[in-house]
């Protein structure tokens, strides 16, 4: 098939779901929208406007961080309750303070675009067609005969590995172990109709809203609690050095750390608790310019391999804790919802059109107009974390899915009524190597970024990363339907079926497909 002569794709052949394979590559293009500034900068920009830091050009070396063992020396340091550091435009007077990302208020209105158009939904998207593809892929199996129970979880297992070696080795951002680590709990689910399969995902989407609100309860208890502590500490430590008025700065310093740390030994146990959590989250809630510096200049001028040990902190744990049963809440319940989705025809085009007409043309609006009351509020007053967890977060956890299957509706309604066709064609070969394309995406923007290639990390604004996106899109919508022409797979999900199969089908096609003929390629779970 060539793109001159694309014939109308409808929602479903005989060998495949042509909406899953458009909606996979619209989620596939539509995800470099938010990871570019992943890419491009330290992730504390990622969706925040207000993350300031210094130009690197304007200051000199900054503090060595304080190793691991350094801080464990003295583990009742936090006791002293020191003073916070003073500003290092204190110590760098010609220090240029900027705002990550953002040179002009185009740059605003880009992050206020995405927020409502795209941000959280496209990974929401990918998130749904990973859960389909747990049922076409299990269900395509029986059908030929096979036993979907080992191949299932080898691919899993593969995917796993893939997205630590992704994760590890470019770029800390992959959603790939994630989706891996969730997927060895979906596959029990495969059985369940598509109506039980809804109310299972509509029980953890529950269950994840009250581990947010009694998580908001525990935090405002902390901050009020803490406060109150934190000022009975340095009330009673101040008492207790208010005659030592004639000793030497250094001899007053050590005097007042003495006497803070005493005080903090005189409460239980849980008000120390308290007291070291509210400290901590009050630290870890503000500005940290240094450490946003710190990460500009490690990734746009260091070696490679100090970004290898640097995301191997920042991932190890985390990764441990996705393997958990907790981290199958966090998103296993839009996977679920996705293999109800599959069953009951959604990506298929088997639902009444009215209601794909209801979910593209009037739930988006309306969600839109939401998305953008809540984006608006984040920006006006950022930072009220409790009022965040309480409402902000619980409604966009549920408006999110709302759009992103409002965009899945549209692109159904595309390909039912012949719409698009040359794009469509397009996209479905995206989606068809969706895998490749999104590791492609990483190969790139690290290369452009990163000091192995062109070091352009934390210079490049928001508007001028849009631009990239569109470079990197371009790229994919050609290469795609050129590399398919060719091939029956993208290249990692060829190695992907060979592992998975344990036997390599051929690299190459051994004929051309005829004109208007759509080729069985690998049904991606992702």
């Amino acid at each position: 098939m060539s793109s001159t002569t694309a014939a109308p794709l409808t929602a479903t052949s005989k060998t495949r779901v042509l909406g899953l394979d458009v909606i996979r590559g619209v989620a596939v293009l539509g995800i470099l929208l938010l990871n570019i500034v992943d890419f491009g900068w330290p992730n504390e920009a990622y969706n925040n406007p207000h993350v300031l830091y210094y130009d690197p050009a304007s200051i000199g070396p900054l503090p060595e961080k304080p190793k691991e063992e350094e801080k464990n020396k003295d583990k009742d340091a936090w006791k002293r309750m020191a003073d916070p550091k003073p500003d290092m435009t204190r110590a760098h007077p010609s220090a240029q303070v900027r705002i990550a990302a953002v040179k002009s208020g185009y740059d605003v209105a880009e992050w206020a675009a995405m927020g409502v158009f795209f941000a959280d939904k496209m990974r929401t998207l990918f998130c749904i067609l990973f859960g389909a593809g747990v049922i076409y892929l299990t269900q395509r199996t029986i059908d030929d005969g096979g036993r979907p129970l080992w191949l299932y979880y080898r691919r899993i297992l593969i995917l796993l590995v893939i997205g630590a070696m992704h994760a590890y080795l470019v770029w800390h951002g992959d959603i790939l172990f994630m989706y891996a680590a969730i997927g060895l709990y979906l596959y029990p689910f495969r059985r369940f109709s598509s109506k039980t399969l809804g109310w299972i995902s509509l029980g953890i989407f529950l269950l994840v809203v009250s581990v947010i609100w009694t998580a908001a309860a525990v935090i405002h208890h902390m901050q009020t609690r803490g406060s109150e502590l934190e000022k009975r500490v340095l009330r009673n430590a101040n008492a207790t050095i208010a005659s030592k008025t004639d000793v030497s700065t250094e001899e007053f310093l050590k005097a007042r750390g003495d006497a803070r740390l005493a005080a903090v030994n005189s409460l239980q146990w849980a008000d120390q608790l308290i007291l070291r959590g509210y400290l901590s989250m009050r630290s870890s809630g503000g500005q940290r310019p240094e450490e946003i510096t710190r990460k500009i200049r490690m990734y746009g001028e260091g070696s490679y391999f100090g970004m290898v040990k640097d995301r191997a902190k920042e991932l190890f744990f985390m990764h441990i804790g996705m393997l958990t049963p907790l981290g199958f809440l966090s998103m296993g319940w839009l996977m679920i919802l996705g293999m109800s989705l599959a069953k009951n025809g959604f990506f298929a085009g088997k639902w009444p059109i009215e209601w794909y007409r209801v979910w593209a043309f009037r739930v988006v609006p309306a969600a839109w107009i939401a998305e953008a009351f809540f984006i608006l509020a984040d920006y006006l007053w950022p930072g009220t974390r409790t009022l965040d967890m309480i409402l902000l977060v619980p409604l966009r956890q549920a408006l999110i899915p709302t759009l992103s299957l409002g965009y899945a509706s549209a692109i159904v309604l595309a390909l039912k009524g012949g719409y698009f066709t040359g794009l469509t064609w397009r996209l479905s070969h995206v989606g068809r190597m969706a895998l490749s394309n999104y590791l492609a995406q990483s190969l790139i923007c690290t290369f452009l970024f990163y000091s192995f290639g062109l070091g352009l990390f934390g210079q490049v604004s928001r508007v001028w990363l849009f631009i990239i996106v569109l470079g990197v899109w371009s790229l994919e919508l050609w290469w795609s339907p050129k590399w398919l022409a060719n091939h029956s797979f993208g290249p990692v999900e060829w190695i992907w079926r060979g592992l998975a199969y344990r036997k390599f089908p051929p690299f190459r096609k051994e004929t051309a497909p005829a004109a208007g003929t759509i080729v069985q390629p690998e049904a991606l779970p992702a």
